[in-house]
């Protein structure tokens, strides 16, 4: 058992579908971490794009590491220092990646209203930007036809009424880290939207994450790590890497009474199905 992983989970095949490799890229840690997670049975990551500056970064990593795939996007709390121009420029640069061989879909965009200023004026300003620049991303993936990674923080509802006014194939939206209730898992589940689930699930006060989680079942399951944060039990409050993607799938393997490969399995199904990956 490494870390916590049981040997049986460790002899399986996972995919991380969402997770943030910069700083292991940039620190020369990557090949380390890429071990600690092919010993674990995690056989291939997906490395979520934030802002304009790591999707080269990713690009490059992925052309010399084939367990790495990767997303374009602009994280609503990235958005500061940005203008409509920079955002026309970023949406015509990502033209350029569409035919990378690892490029997978766009993401993270979305909403954030957990860090907003105190101020009416300038929290209702920092909102409308982040609307506009949500909106047009998904317009482009929409004009492309890719999957889309959302982040929605405190903007459930807005979030959707954006998402349902772009008309966005629902069947090509995963909310990442969910973190709302079964009943709004439920409203995504309606309009073929899915929920991603992190290491929140292992965690003993997560009743609401659970939940969601059998509220949503297992057809449109897929999980990740959202490395390095939100590790998890028994790492939790430490940096989190792809490595402990199995100790989210046995808690939730447990949740659902469920054998550890037949959850394996299903989620490869779930995750190369909505990424077209062919690891």
């Amino acid at each position: 058992m490494m870390d916590g992983i049981p040997s049986e989970a460790s002899s399986l095949s996972w995919i991380d579908t969402h997770c943030h490799p910069d700083v292991l890229i940039t620190s020369a840690q990557l090949d380390a971490a890429w071990q600690r997670s092919r010993a674990a049975g995690v056989q291939h990551w997906i490395a979520i794009g934030t802002q304009i500056s790591d999707v080269s970064l990713y690009a490059q990593a992925a052309e010399s590491h084939d367990f790495l795939s990767f997303t374009v996007g602009l994280h609503p709390l990235n958005l500061a220092d940005l203008s409509a121009k920079d955002l026309e420029k970023t949406l015509a640069s990502w033209d350029f990646y569409r035919t990378h061989p690892g490029f997978v879909g766009v993401g993270e965009v979305g909403l954030d209203y957990s860090r907003l200023p105190e101020s009416p004026a300038e929290r209702e300003s920092l909102i409308r930007k982040q609307k506009i620049f949500f909106e047009e991303q998904l317009r482009w993936a929409v004009q492309h036809d890719l999957p889309v990674v959302v982040h929605a923080r405190q903007a459930f509802a807005d979030a959707m009424e954006i998402l349902k006014r772009t008309q966005i194939d629902g069947s090509r939206v995963v909310f990442h880290c969910f973190s709302e209730g079964p009943e709004e898992v439920k409203v995504l589940n309606a309009c073929g939207m899915r929920a991603s689930f992190t290491g929140i699930v292992t965690f003993k006060n997560a009743e609401k994450m659970r939940a969601a989680l059998k509220a949503q079942g297992l057809d449109h399951l897929m999980i990740e790590t959202d490395a390095p944060y939100l590790a998890p039990h028994p790492h939790r409050g430490r940096s989190n890497e792809p490595a402990y993607l199995p100790l989210i799938a046995q808690s939730i393997a447990q949740t659902f009474a469920l054998p550890l490969p037949e959850l394996s399995d299903r989620l490869a199904v779930n995750s190369k199905g909505f990424f077209g990956l062919h690891c």
